[in-house]
């Protein structure tokens, strides 16, 4: 499965696509600079279980950003959430 991250100025918007290119879920939160990779990795995780999606099974990754300053926390989130993911 592949996690993209869509940093705006205003939201952040996480969605996973299985390997046929269906979204299976998507959320958004508030874009924050400060917000560590860590909080992310941790919001993140529990919205997966919550839609019965495996972290493990996520193996690609991909960001756009518009926010150089809250790409570190926004990018740190996928190692935080799957090892597959340096």
């Amino acid at each position: 499965m592949l996690l993209a991250v869509d940093v705006g100025n205003t939201n952040t918007v996480f969605a996973v696509f299985d390997d046929v290119g269906r979204m299976r879920s998507e959320w958004r939160s508030t874009t924050d600079a400060d917000r560590t990779a860590d909080e992310h990795g941790v919001w993140l995780a529990q919205l997966l279980a919550l839609e019965n999606i495996d972290r493990r099974a996520i193996h690609q990754g991909v960001i756009a950003s518009v926010v150089p300053a809250a790409l570190f926390g926004s990018a740190g989130c996928f190692a935080a959430i799957s090892s597959a993911i340096p």
